[in-house]
């Protein structure tokens, strides 16, 4: 299969055998990857992204709620079908932990996930949310140094 380059809204978009890399030019020098099963998107840390997912109260709380799941949700029902926390935790989980509408939590879990401060793996029909650490080390650092 022959490489499409295709220049998109000050991004690029080049695809390789089904496997897609979209690069967003910024200032910083770090960067990160966004995976998922069907795209993988590679672009620099931008701070404003992470600022902005945290500037939300409950968004903020499904990072505490991450960071330690078995203190928050019950591990049995993962446990029954074979999983556990180390994959994540299911987006019905958060949002039934968050009492709001399920478009709602998912609304949030995107732009957390943009940000590049969780992770998802889908499993069947089921999307499963973990924090990225890596991401989250790189932000305090880039705080502690820049601010």
């Amino acid at each position: 299969m022959e490489d499409v380059h295709e220049q998109a809204v000050s991004k690029r978009i080049f695809r390789r055998e089904a496997a897609f890399i979209i690069y967003f030019p910024m200032e910083s020098s770090e960067f990160y990857i966004y995976k998922s099963n069907k795209v993988d998107i590679m672009w620099f840390m931008e701070p404003s992204l992470i600022y902005k997912a945290l500037s939300n109260e409950t968004r903020r709380l499904i990072m505490l709620w991450l960071k330690k799941p078995e203190e928050f949700f019950d591990e049995q029902a993962y446990l029954k079908q074979g999983l556990n926390f180390q994959i994540g935790v299911c987006v019905g989980d958060i949002q039934a932990k968050a009492g709001l509408a399920q478009s709602v939590i998912s609304s949030y879990l995107l732009t957390m996930q943009k940000s590049g401060l969780l992770e998802s793996e889908r499993i069947g029909k089921w999307t499963y949310y973990r924090r990225n650490e890596k991401t989250i080390q790189q932000f305090a650092e880039y705080i502690q140094k820049e601010l």
